[in-house]
């Protein structure tokens, strides 16, 4: 048994992960998404309904009904020289386009004065939640694997996909996103350059091979809005603040944010409060 354990710790699963996920589903969805609080928001969308979308909005995302209707509302929010850009949510192939399983990151080992990080390895269709605050820069995030043409001659490593061969890869180049989660009921949040930095020195603490997959990946990160917001149309701005000026590596995350992030926008309407009220149903039953 120890024997096991070490070897599921050793790639990143750990007994929470195993046991978790529907006891999460059941219980996060029918205590902070409660039918009656649910079928309330429809008709009012009451504060207190908006402060339990914002708190544990992302954990919704293990609805695949939840994750399917983000994934036809969502809209781009380019840049002001360019154009309207898919998402990988739309490419129907893509390996873990909808999170399936969750994975709580920061875990850490070791006794009290000698406690360390434990590093895992970016896995495809994990719910990542993070054990550090980022507001309002994302609560959560995932990643997804596409296939380019068959032609392509480089491969990324990473992970293992469901169309692999016996070598844990198709003949194909896969083309990994990252796909970043943020679940709002305020109008406006300001992303400043200083959030940025802490989230990608954060990122390579916690994961392996973070450097090297970080340039490989496209990003993505979509906001979700409470109904009653104002909605977004425009991309979300990256400012380095006068408290932050002089701070060292500022303007390269400034400048990884404008240039490698897109921003996607969707509206919590009735149809997906609705998909969540059916997600708390499934849980309860379960």
């Amino acid at each position: 048994m120890r024997g096991m354990e070490r070897t599921r710790k050793a790639a990143g699963i750990f007994p929470f992960q195993l046991r978790s996920k529907r006891t999460l589903r059941r219980r996060v969805l029918m205590k902070n998404f409660r039918m009656s609080r649910l079928l309330s928001a429809l008709g009012t969308w009451s504060q207190s309904a908006a402060d339990d979308i914002e708190c544990l909005g992302c954990v919704a995302f293990l609805s695949s009904d939840v994750a399917e209707a983000v994934a036809r509302q969502m809209k781009h929010l380019p840049r002001s020289e360019g154009g309207t850009r898919a998402s990988v949510l739309a490419d129907g192939h893509a390996v873990g386009r909808f999170p399936r399983d969750p994975c709580v990151v920061g875990c850490m080992a070791g006794g009290y004065n000698r406690r360390v990080i434990i590093q895992t390895k970016v896995q495809a269709g994990v719910l990542y939640m993070l054990n550090k605050c980022f507001f309002p820069l994302l609560d959560a995030f995932y990643v997804a694997e596409a296939q380019r043409a068959q032609t392509a001659k480089k491969k990324i490593k990473f992970g293992w996909s469901r169309n692999a061969g016996a070598g844990g890869h198709s003949d194909a180049e896969s083309e990994v996103t990252f796909i970043g989660l943020q679940v709002t009921k305020h109008n406006t949040h300001h992303t400043t350059a200083g959030k940025v930095a802490a989230f990608l020195k954060y990122m390579t603490c916690n994961f392996k091979g973070w450097e090297a997959l970080r340039e490989k990946m496209k990003w993505e990160i979509i906001y979700t809005q409470h109904a009653e917001s104002t909605p977004m149309t425009g991309r979300r701005d990256c400012h380095i603040t006068e408290g932050e000026k002089e701070m060292p590596g500022l303007q390269v995350a400034r400048d990884f944010w404008e240039r490698r992030v897109e921003q996607y926008q969707v509206q919590l309407d009735t149809e997906l409060a609705v998909q969540l009220v059916v997600a708390a149903s499934e849980g309860h039953s379960g």
